[in-house]
């Protein structure tokens, strides 16, 4: 089957705000997601409907806000299962420091849970 997709993308000249979206259609499946900036953060989501099986698939979130020296960014389903939550911290020009979440919505706290921490050092040279 072929693909078809058409994308619209508004930005405001005036200011830092911008959206951007996409429909696509490939075979019987229709994708459509949106991404909405403005300044140091976006909001988008993602879904996919099947045509044959007339289903929706569960809207993917995600949301970032980038700071000076840091950015946090959360992603997951709209229905609250495989929630990722990311905060990285520059220190020095070439050290940061990243704290990240991961749940699964199992609703156990200890049943498919993460987290993460790492510190990154770039040398240049």
């Amino acid at each position: 089957g072929a693909d078809i997709s058409a994308d619209y993308t508004f930005s405001n000249p005036l200011g830092p705000a911008g959206f951007t979206g996409r429909v696509g259609m490939k075979e019987s499946h229709l994708s459509m997601s949106g991404v909405l900036g403005h300044g140091a953060a976006i909001v988008g989501v993602f879904t996919e409907f099947d045509a044959e099986a007339g289903t929706l698939t569960e809207p993917a979130l995600l949301a970032r806000y980038t700071g000076s020296s840091y950015s946090l960014a959360v992603q997951g389903k709209a229905g609250g299962g495989n929630a990722r939550i990311t905060f990285e911290q520059r220190i020095t020009a070439s050290i940061s420091a990243a704290a990240g979440l991961f749940c699964t919505g199992s609703g156990s706290l200890l049943k498919g849970n993460a987290v993460t921490f790492a510190v990154q050092n770039v040398f240049d040279g």
